[in-house]
C-alpha cells in the first residue's frame, strides 16, 4: 500500500536532498520497470533549467525534497487528478522505488 503525499504541481523547481541540482517535476505517481522489477516513485523530474535531454528523468520521492523553489500551476483539473491519485495509490501493491543517488545524475 502507497501512501499518496501531498503532491506538488506539475512545473514545480525543486532541489532534493543531498543534490546542488535544480529540478522540475514534470509527472507524478510513476510505476516505472526498473532492474529490480516494477518500483513506484511520487515523481517524474528532468533538469531545470535544460529541460528534458532525451530520456534522462530522475526519478524521485516526496520525502526526497530539500526545498521548492517555485510551485507550479494548479486548477480544478489539477485538483481531480490529485483526487484520483489520492483514490488509487492507496490500493496499488507496487513497492516504492529508492531515489537514485544525486551522484548518478
Amino acid at each position: 500500500m502507497i501512501e499518496c503525499p501531498d503532491f506538488l504541481p506539475l512545473g514545480s523547481v525543486v532541489t532534493l536532498k543531498g543534490s546542488p541540482k535544480t529540478l522540475l517535476v514534470i509527472a507524478r505517481g510513476l510505476v516505472v520497470e526498473t532492474d529490480e522489477g516494477k518500483r513506484y516513485y511520487d515523481y517524474g523530474m528532468c533538469l531545470y533549467p535544460e529541460g528534458l535531454m532525451g530520456d534522462a528523468v530522475v526519478y524521485s520521492n516526496h520525502d526526497c525534497i530539500s526545498e521548492v523553489l517555485f510551485k507550479g500551476f494548479s486548477d480544478e483539473n489539477d485538483e481531480k487528478v490529485l483526487a484520483t491519485l489520492a483514490e488509487v495509490l492507496p490500493k496499488t501493491n507496487v513497492p516504492r522505488g529508492e531515489a537514485s543517488s544525486a551522484d548518478a545524475w
